[in-house]
């Protein structure tokens, strides 16, 4: 916030601020600050400038991811299901990667795990930690 003021004819040009894309807390710096006159002078050095900075935070984006479930009747091999629901919103461009864990051949059933999540960025850059991933596991049953 600016207080004070300026001369007649004076503004501020070239004024820089910090950015944060990830997750974080980081103060948001102010650089590069110009004042000049209606002519297009310098004249930062007429004014006595104190900077207080305020605070940037990111914080992450809340998903889920819910396997679905499946079942058989008893054949020897084993039974996985590869498919979920992902509960909640990714950004435009971004894509999710799930590997799955669980799989189910004897009589009896389990949760249908997963092993890992990753999330990507129009640019395939991985931003798996910007997101808050809950997984709700469905059922893997053989009969």
């Amino acid at each position: 916030m600016l207080e004070g003021g300026f001369a007649e004819g004076h503004h501020v040009v070239g004024a820089k601020y910090s950015s944060l894309t990830d997750v974080g807390v980081s103060e948001n710096i102010m650089s590069g600050l110009i004042i000049q006159d209606e002519s297009g002078r310098d004249v930062t050095y007429m004014y006595n400038i104190q900077y207080e900075y305020g605070i940037l935070e990111v914080t992450g984006r809340q998903i889920t991811v819910r396997t679905e479930s499946a079942s058989k009747s008893y054949d020897g091999e084993p039974l996985r299901c590869e498919e979920f629901t992902l509960v909640g919103e990714l950004p435009e461009g971004f894509r999710i990667e799930v590997e799955f864990s669980g799989e189910q051949t004897e009589l009896g059933r389990c949760q249908n795990t997963v092993k890992s999540v990753r999330i990507y960025d129009a640019e395939g850059r991985d931003v798996t930690l910007n997101f808050i991933i809950e997984i709700v596991c469905g059922t893997l049953k053989v009969t």
